[in-house]
């Protein structure tokens, strides 16, 4: 019976880590610099967009699609980015 219930434990753990794993690798991944611009040119219409708050767009309008897709990752290369609101 223990025998049993390790094997059933090892399947169901390899599964999970299965499941993880292919959950994982379906999500997009977005690298974006300082001088990107937005998603598809999302919001550059709005009358805030400016060069003060263009980066701050940016990483909004990543940020807004990837939760629209269920998750991924957002990679910042280096440099500066001015983020004048909270995201």
């Amino acid at each position: 019976m223990k025998k049993m219930i390790s094997i059933l434990a090892g399947i169901f753990t390899l599964l999970a880590v299965f499941a993880a794993y292919t959950s994982a690798a379906s999500k997009p991944t977005f690298s974006i610099t300082p001088s990107s611009s937005t998603y598809k040119n999302v919001m550059t219409n709005y009358s805030t967009y400016n060069k003060y708050t263009k980066q701050y767009y940016v990483l909004r309008s990543y940020l807004e699609e990837l939760e629209k897709r269920g998750g991924g990752t957002l990679i910042l290369n280096s440099g500066t980015y001015t983020i004048p609101n909270t995201l």
